[in-house]
């Protein structure tokens, strides 16, 4: 998480900022969180129990002492409140931002970014013992909701824009996996 700050205010000779948005984007970025809240909540509901059955969850979070609610609830949080703010930085601010300018184009920047999330998601899902397809399923949403995220940021310069939509749908899909477990 150092190294995009340092290449930034290093390398670059950038000036700090908190990535406050100038041009709006709330209204945009909470209707697309809602949007996509609700397209969570219907996979879920259309699918849920024959993609991910509360055994297997139990079993998946048990290795990472995941299953006490007050733990699980504690990990929500540290997920909406610390990570997301992460990610973006990471994947918005910083990996679309440097692709777009590597690339020369901001659509190659917003789709390589959502790629490198995606796998970066991918992976972690692996290892937390998801299996291959309940993984493979998990990136297309993932991938869409990234590119979402990448042109967000592109439109309104700001990680905070992205944060709010980002964190609509960690609340969605942790509160479903809350659900499940308690």
């Amino acid at each position: 998480f150092g190294l995009p700050a340092f290449w930034y205010l290093y390398i670059e000779k950038g000036e700090k900022s908190l990535s406050l948005p100038k041009n709006g984007g709330w209204s945009v970025s909470l209707l697309l969180g809602v949007g996509m809240l609700f397209v969570i909540f219907i996979a879920y509901f259309l699918l849920g129990d024959k993609l991910l059955k509360a055994d297997d969850l139990t079993e998946i979070l048990d290795t990472v002492g995941l299953t006490v609610a007050w733990k699980f609830a504690l990990a929500i949080f540290f997920w909406v409140f610390i990570n997301s703010v992460l990610e973006e930085y990471v994947f918005r601010w910083f990996i679309t931002t440097k692709s777009a300018e590597i690339f020369d184009s901001e659509m190659t920047g917003i789709i390589f970014s959502a790629l490198i999330f995606t796998l970066h998601h991918a992976i972690a899902l692996h290892l937390f013992g998801f299996i291959w397809w309940q993984t493979i399923i998990a990136c297309f949403g993932l991938l869409s909701a990234a590119a979402i995220w990448s042109w967000l940021y592109v439109r309104f310069r700001s990680i905070w824009v992205c944060w709010l939509s980002h964190a609509i749908c960690d609340v969605a899909v942790f509160g479903i996996g809350y659900t499940i477990l308690f």
